[in-house]
């Protein structure tokens, strides 16, 4: 018989063996059932009590997650409260955050709350949008709310007063790294150009040091709408394009308000702004004029007019990783009128209050010199009463040779939009800059029926991308070895003129996607300028890459191959 002293520490060794070791009293997929099941806090929690739990909670979170929530409560900390709740129910390792608010809520105070939730350590992004795109976290019933001022007229359309709400974006993307990098705005006295360069030159030398590669595997971009995008969008295409690679990148324009347009938080990653002062600083120094001079603007807080989340693969971190990749799909809204011109006499015009507008007049066939009434009222004989409409664009062909010296090119073709503003009888005036004399245009207007084929289109390629899941790699020929492609979550830029006021019924471009994928997670945006793919097609030879379109839609599909095992 075993004495009282030893039956004690044999009860104490057992007790230990299975807080050392949990599953000797659970099976482990028994186990594993039960932690999948805990939200995010608890099951952080569980991963750091032993081990074999810990092996368990890795095995749940071995693939990537996309979680979105949308509160409409006017009580800012409330809503914040609520998106957070239902996007950290279940487990996830947050790697990135995306929110979108009203403008009656406060951008730095529900940075600091979001903060709260999910931590410093990783990039957060917080952005005022004019509408959002969510599934609610109480009716988790899926919403396209675009909001209007209190003199608007809104009726029984999905466009509501209040201004108030969130969705709220969180990420999950092992052997990804993320960093949120920002372009900072440069006065009348700056740069724009050399800072664009600059940050173009950061971001590849950011995901070389992390992933070995010159190119991220994505990017998404929220630009000041006050802020002329032309010569960014084109540095960018040569930043991250060439004749084998384009990096899928999408995002938005956002309008200003008196805290600005958006507020991020960088997360722990090189801070890339300082290496720009840094070498501003030094550069400065060999003139000293201009080096005092910079000196004392160098303690001041600076306005950005972009920043990006930049997703590199790490390449400390790829062991039993699958392949995340991005895609990216336009739906296209406006259809073109009348002839093509060539611009004739051009200029540009800054202004400090409204920004950069272009004065112009043009020519074609038959019609030597075309003012700006001239132009409109050929217009307005093209469009007859078929099409009435309060928004014209011109859509610029432009031929450029590189601007950025990453590597040489032969002259590309780049495609930019500009809302005609107004005309006299010498311009026609637009908006934006970057047209010289010589580039071609073509009027045109947004269209219900173009948008309807369009988004057509876009569901025919979801729904082939969905059937032809099984994806064919070079090496691995055999039916047995193709990767499956799957379709974690998924990111919507919509312009804040489509909506239901635009399509006579509510909910269609959020329906492109959730049709083919229904239980994919989505959410977005309603914004003033959609950041993406120039054509609906993608990839055309000498054509751009990136483009901001108006009235359209811009969709980043997010999707996750598991790793193949070896041969």
């Amino acid at each position: 018989m075993h004495s009282f002293g030893e039956e004690e520490k044999a009860k104490k060794m057992q007790r230990a063996t299975a807080e050392d070791d949990p599953n000797v009293i659970l099976p482990p997929d028994i186990m594993e059932k039960i932690l999948s099941r805990l939200p995010a806090r608890s099951f952080a929690a569980a991963a750091s009590t032993c081990r074999s739990w810990n092996c368990l909670c890795d095995r749940i979170l071995s693939q990537p997650k996309l979680l979105s929530a949308l509160s409409s409560d006017p009580r800012l900390s409330v809503a914040v409260e609520e998106a957070c709740e239902s996007v950290l129910s279940e487990p996830i390792r947050p790697h990135f955050a995306i929110s979108f608010i009203g403008s009656k809520f406060s951008l730095k105070e529900t940075l600091r709350l979001i903060k709260g939730k999910l931590g410093s350590s990783i990039p957060i992004i917080t952005c005022y949008s004019p509408g959002i795109i969510g599934r609610n976290a109480k009716t988790k019933e899926f919403d396209e709310v675009q909001w209007v001022s209190d003199s608007e007229e809104y009726g029984h359309s999905t466009r509501v007063p209040g201004d108030h709400g969130i969705v709220l974006t969180v990420g999950f993307v092992p052997g990804l790294k993320v960093a949120a990098m920002p372009v900072r705005h440069v006065n009348e006295e700056g740069d724009p150009w050399s800072l664009v360069d600059l940050y173009f030159t950061n971001v590849k030398r950011y995901v070389e040091s992390v992933s070995g590669s010159l190119y991220p595997t994505g990017m998404i971009i929220f630009a000041d709408a006050g802020s002329d995008m032309t010569y960014f969008l084109e540095s960018m295409d040569e930043a991250l394009c060439d004749s084998h690679h384009i990096t899928p990148v999408a995002g938005c324009l956002l309008n200003r308000n008196k805290e600005g347009c958006f507020l991020f938080n960088g997360g722990e990653y090189l801070n890339f702004e300082s290496e720009c002062r840094k070498v501003h600083s030094s550069q400065s120094s060999t003139t000293k004029s201009q080096g005092s001079h910079k000196r004392s603007r160098a303690n001041k807080s600076f306005i950005y007019d972009v920043v990006a989340l930049v997703f590199a693969k790490d390449k400390e971190n790829l062991h039993g990783m699958g392949d995340i990749q991005f895609s990216l799909a336009l739906s296209a809204g406006l259809s073109s009128v009348g002839p093509i011109y060539k611009a004739a006499s051009v200029k540009c015009i800054e202004d400090k209050i409204s920004g950069c507008s272009t004065w112009m007049t043009a020519r074609r066939d038959g019609f030597p010199n075309l003012d700006g009434q001239a132009l409109l009222d050929d217009l307005e004989s093209q469009v007859g009463n078929e099409k009435a409409c309060n928004a014209f664009y011109i859509r610029v062909f432009k031929r450029r040779k590189p601007a950025f010296s990453f590597k040489k090119r032969k002259l590309l073709e780049f495609i930019s939009l500009h809302e005609v503003t107004g005309a006299d009888d010498e311009y026609l005036f637009v908006d934006g800059g970057g047209i010289r004399t010589g580039d071609l245009f073509q009027f045109c207007a947004p269209d219900v029926d173009s948008a309807l084929a369009s988004r057509r289109t876009v569901l025919e390629k979801f729904r082939c991308f969905k059937d032809g899941g099984l994806k064919d790699h070079s090496n691995r020929q055999d039916e047995h070895e193709r990767k499956r492609v799957e379709v974690f979550g998924g990111l919507i830029f919509a312009c804040i003129g489509r909506g239901e006021l635009f399509f006579g019924r509510p909910s269609i471009d959020s329906s492109t996607f959730l049709e083919v994928f229904p239980h994919a997670p989505l959410s977005g945006v309603f914004c003033g300028g959609e950041i993406g793919p120039c054509t609906e097609e993608c990839g055309e030879e000498n054509l751009s890459s990136y483009c901001l379109n108006r009235y359209s839609t811009v969709f980043l599909v997010m999707t996750y191959s598991p790793k193949l095992p070896a041969l």
